[in-house]
C-alpha cells in the first residue's frame, strides 16, 4: 500500500485527529502497548498516507497515548521488523495521491527543529497539538486528541466527541497545551525545557451534525470544542507562539 509521502507534521495531524479512538484497549494475541512510531511496519505505511483501511485498522489497534503528539497500538509481532507491510495492493493508493494540502503560511509558525522518520520529537516541535480530558467513574486520562486552530477553538474528530465506542459515563471536561511527556511533571531535554502545561475547560461541544457513529465510512467525523478562556499565544508561552 505505498501512498503519497507526507511530512511529519501532516503524520501528526492524521494520528491525533483521524486515527485516534477515544478508548484505550488491552492487547490480545501476543501484540505490545507500544508508541506507533515504534511499531516500525505500520508506521513506515503512514509516513507514505492513509488509506480507510489504514484508518480503520489503527483504530482498532489504538491503546492509549504516549504524548500529545504519538498515539500508542496494540503493535503486532510481524510489524515490529522493518519490512512490515499489507500484501499485495501496492498500486492502489498511487492512483489517489492526499491533496490539497494547506499552504505552509497558513498553518501557524513551527520551530525549525523539525525530525523526521520516527525519531522523537522536539519539545515544542508542534506547539499546537492538544490532549483531551475524559472524567471517568474511576479518575481521568486523555485518549483523544485534537488541534488547537484559534485562541479559543480546538478542531477534532466527531468520534472523540459522540463515537460509538464512548462510555456514557465518560465526560470530556478538559483541553491540555504545551505536553510533551505526560509522564513527567516539568518537559526537559538537556537545558531546553518548556513552558508549564495550560488546562482549559472546554465550554462547548460541536460535532458535525451529519455526523453518525454508526456509519462505517465515518463521514463527517469532524467536530470543534469552543474553550472557556482564551489560550495565551504568545509571549513566553512558546507551545502556542504566534499561532494563527
Amino acid at each position: 500500500m505505498n501512498i503519497l509521502y507526507v511530512k511529519t507534521t501532516v503524520v501528526t495531524c492524521i494520528l491525533v485527529i483521524t486515527f485516534s479512538n477515544v478508548v484505550g484497549q488491552s492487547c490480545n494475541g501476543g501484540a505490545d502497548c507500544i508508541a506507533l512510531d515504534k511499531c516500525s511496519g505500520l508506521y513506515r505505511q503512514l509516513q507514505k498516507g492513509s488509506t480507510p483501511a489504514l484508518t480503520r485498522l489503527l483504530r482498532s489497534l489504538h491503546c492509549g497515548f504516549e504524548n500529545a503528539n504519538m498515539p500508542k497500538i496494540c503493535c503486532p509481532p510481524e510489524f515490529l521488523s522493518q519490512r512490515g507491510g499489507f500484501g499485495n495492493d501496492q498500486g492502489s493508493a498511487r492512483e489517489n495521491p492526499l491533496a490539497l494540502l494547506p499552504n505552509r503560511r497558513e498553518c501557524g509558525i513551527q520551530n525549525n527543529d523539525r525530525i523526521v522518520g520516527g525519531i522523537q520529537t522536539e519539545i515544542d516541535e508542534h506547539p499546537w497539538m492538544v490532549l483531551l480530558r475524559y472524567d471517568k467513574p474511576s479518575g481521568w486520562g486523555f485518549y483523544c486528541g485534537g488541534v488547537l486552530i484559534s485562541s479559543r477553538y480546538v478542531l477534532t474528530a466527531a468520534h472523540c466527541v459522540k463515537g460509538s465506542d464512548l462510555p456514557p459515563n465518560w465526560k470530556l471536561s478538559q483541553v491540555r497545551l504545551g505536553e510533551w511527556n505526560t509522564s513527567s511533571q516539568v518537559d526537559c531535554v538537556g537545558d531546553d525545557c518548556s513552558q508549564p502545561v495550560q488546562d482549559i475547560r472546554i465550554e462547548q461541544i460541536i460535532a458535525h451534525e451529519s455526523y453518525d457513529p454508526e456509519d462505517n465510512n465515518q463521514q463527517n467525523d469532524i467536530a470543534l470544542l469552543r474553550l472557556a478562556q482564551n489560550v495565551h499565544l504568545n509571549g513566553e508561552n512558546r507551545f502556542a507562539n504566534k499561532i494563527k
